[in-house]
């Protein structure tokens, strides 16, 4: 958190300072007109390229206000390249929603029925410290997938499906795709490289057909379709996830060799092939833009945990650890339970024994980042200025 703010400070500063600098068109000198001219254009464009580059060094919470110091800062700030760029440079952390009171409950009053004040929150997952950002949404939400900086998520009774960029807080109300309440349901979201736009996969089960029904929806058009449905089980208790405009599933059985992708350009659900079958806890990830898989196997006296990726139509065995936990000199064995990774893939997030840790999978160092951490209330989020578009 100290190294952030550290970093946002110095980026504001020297925004000023390259507000500040801007040449004079009065400024005497004693070159001729023409080569003051030429000059003063190569230093602004000096200037400029170094304010892109000041800028890219803040946090998204941080160049939302940065935006408003200057015209010149609001037009970088909000053109479609620098959001792009920016948004590649963005951390990964894990989003929340939290509500506090706006008021003290008075004796007697029931402190559920006070208004709240509802916000995000953000772990950071380097040293585990809280950002919180207020809410554009004045009703409790629950995130079910975020993608972009885009998060998707219902109210509390499934009725609204909301698209929401916390940072920005725009947010876009949208058309449910069935007004029946299903048995187990699954939102996904990923960008179509074709059509240039978002889209949406909703999977139900119903309790009454026992099948899958899977709808699909253009954040352009937001009108649902529905596609022909896998003819292999997906896990959707899992989110799916989403890579090179493709969303990928795990199976839902246990010991199969095969995970299901649907690419988001002709919208078919196809079976590929694992590198090893499917234990409990493994889990498909992105990491550092490849889609990957962690899998866990104990051998002997340890508990290791194998990343592999997938390079074309190829698995690659990357890295193999120790997740053992050490406590007073013992070691304790907990299957863990991937979460996410950091954005250069170089570290990977596990939720094991109540807590929080990140393995550097380089180095093989373990660190505990949050000691009482709840999974089924975060999710995987980067902070940008993507719109909703």
């Amino acid at each position: 958190m100290r190294r952030r703010r550290r970093r946002r400070l110095l980026a504001e500063i020297l925004v000023e300072d390259c507000e500040g600098k801007r040449v004079h068109p009065n400024k005497e000198t004693t070159i001729s007109h023409d080569s003051e001219i030429d000059a003063d254009q190569n230093q602004v464009l000096i200037l400029d390229d170094l304010l892109i580059k000041i800028l890219i060094l803040l946090p998204s919470e941080s160049l939302f206000s940065a935006q408003f110091v200057s015209k010149k800062c609001f037009s970088l700030i909000n053109s479609s390249t620098f959001i792009r760029f920016h948004a590649q440079k963005c951390e990964t952390v894990l989003i929340c929603t939290c509500s506090t009171s706006l008021k003290k409950p008075s004796h007697g009053e029931e402190e559920e029925n006070e208004p709240k004040h509802y916000h995000f929150r953000f772990l950071d997952l380097f040293d585990g410290s809280n950002s919180f950002v207020e809410s554009s949404v004045v009703v409790p939400l629950v995130i079910q997938v975020s993608y972009d900086g885009l998060i998707l998520a219902t109210t509390r009774y499934s009725n609204e499906l909301m698209l929401i960029n916390p940072v920005t807080k725009k947010h876009a109300l949208l058309p449910l795709s069935t007004d029946d309440r299903p048995r187990f349901q699954s939102f996904d979201i990923a960008y179509c490289n074709k059509e240039k736009t978002y889209k949406i996969m909703h999977i139900v089960l119903f309790k009454e057909s026992g099948g899958l029904i899977c709808n699909i929806m253009s954040i352009r058009t937001r009108r649902w379709r529905r596609i022909e449905e896998p003819h292999l089980w997906l896990d959707i208790r899992q989110a799916a996830v989403s890579v090179e405009g493709s969303l990928h599933w795990m199976s839902l059985k246990e010991g199969c060799d095969y995970f299901v992708s649907l690419n988001l350009n002709d919208e078919k659900f196809v079976p590929k092939n694992l590198p090893v079958c499917r234990g409990l806890e493994d889990q498909l990830l992105e990491i550092g833009g490849y889609l990957g898989l962690v899998t866990q196997m104990q051998m002997e006296m340890e508990m290791m945990m194998q990343v592999w990726i997938l390079v074309g139509e190829n698995w690659m065995k990357k890295y193999s650890i120790n997740v053992n936990i050490n406590v007073g000199g013992g070691e304790l064995f907990h299957r863990a339970v991937p979460v996410c990774c950091w954005r250069n893939g170089k570290g990977i997030v596990v939720e094991k024994a109540n807590g929080l840790y990140v393995h550097n999978l380089e180095s093989g160092e373990m660190k505990l980042i949050h000691s009482s951490f709840d999974q089924m209330n975060h999710v995987a989020h980067w902070n940008t200025l993507v719109a909703i578009t």
